[in-house]
């Protein structure tokens, strides 16, 4: 799978080394990615911004810009993101570097 950082995740049953972590500025954009592709999937499922949250109407306060949500909200995303290493080892696989 490519990435456009210039990565590719692979399984492990190779003696490259992968990496052990994204670096904060890989990791935001990463972040912002999955904002985008999250705000999408809602988008097309007929959700439409609110400022109250109402899962029944499919009201959502935080389908804004990245740059808008707040702090809090941007870190679920940054968390997210700071979990796939992890769970890519976990079951076997690695992030390397792309020649």
């Amino acid at each position: 799978m490519p990435c456009p950082l210039g990565y590719v995740i692979e399984h492990k049953t190779n003696n490259k080394p992968s990496i052990k972590e994204f670096t904060e500025g890989q990791t935001n954009f990463l972040a912002k990615v999955e904002h985008d592709r999250w705000m999408k999937e809602k988008i097309d499922d007929g959700w439409v911004y609110a400022p109250v949250r109402d899962n029944r109407k499919k009201h959502h306060n935080c389908l804004v810009p990245w740059e808008e949500l707040s702090p809090a909200e941007q870190t679920k995303d940054i968390d997210a993101v700071n979990k796939i290493i992890p769970e890519l080892d976990s079951i076997g696989y690695g992030v390397y570097k792309t020649k």
